[in-house]
């Protein structure tokens, strides 16, 4: 039997959010490369704990500047998108101290892998003005309803709106399909120097009117 689902309401993320919203990425990025390669000692549990305060570090960074959003059921979050608008990236020194209060606490090897990847990335972020799409995550529990696409359409209207690309990374090649479907690029695809055999991918959403 087909079971269909109301388009999900995308509301902006705020303070009493974050609790609900970092315990959502933490869930969703559980099985992430990238977080098995920098915590490489964490067990499951141990990582999801870990992921928590990382994530926590990542909300708190974002969610002052009114651009991120989440999805909710009822008065519990189950998705969310941090955004940065153009203009946006790099960070101020504070919220780059508000974003590296979690990583702080994985002790010092995690530490040292979280400034390499921080770098790799710098490297190779998108020069022009544009809309970056930090971290976007559903509830492992309410995936498949369509709550991610809900976040992504509504990123990609204000994006429109204004006129300016959208640019992302990710470690997944499932990913890659999915944002590809949704109008994005690949930019770069490499293994990650220092790593091993940790892949990355970097992709770009044209603005509307480009070619």
């Amino acid at each position: 039997m087909l079971v269909l689902h109301r388009m999900p309401d995308v509301t902006l993320l705020q303070k009493p959010d974050s609790n609900d919203a970092s315990g959502v990425l933490a869930r969703a990025f559980a099985d992430s490369p990238v977080y098995a390669a920098v915590l490489t000692d964490k067990n499951e549990a141990a990582r999801l704990k870990t992921l928590t305060r990382v994530k926590a570090g990542f909300v708190s960074a974002t969610v002052g500047h009114g651009e991120s959003r989440v999805v909710r059921e009822g008065d519990r979050v189950v998705g969310v998108s941090l955004v940065m608008a153009p203009g946006g990236y790099p960070l101020s020194w504070a919220d780059e101290i508000r974003q590296s209060i979690g990583c702080a606490t994985t002790g010092p090897t995690a530490i040292l892998r979280f400034l390499k990847l921080t770098a790799y990335m710098r490297k190779r972020h998108e020069p022009r003005p544009h809309f970056y799409l930090f971290a976007i995550a559903v509830d492992p529990s309410r995936q498949g309803r369509g709550i991610g696409k809900a976040l992504l359409r509504e990123l990609h209207a204000r994006a429109d709106a204004a006129a300016a690309p959208c640019y992302l990374e990710t470690e997944k090649a499932i990913n890659v399909r999915l944002y590809e479907s949704q109008g994005y690029r690949v930019v770069t695809d490499e293994n990650i120097p220092g790593f091993d055999a940790l892949r990355m991918w970097t992709m770009r959403r044209p603005a509307q009117g480009e070619g």
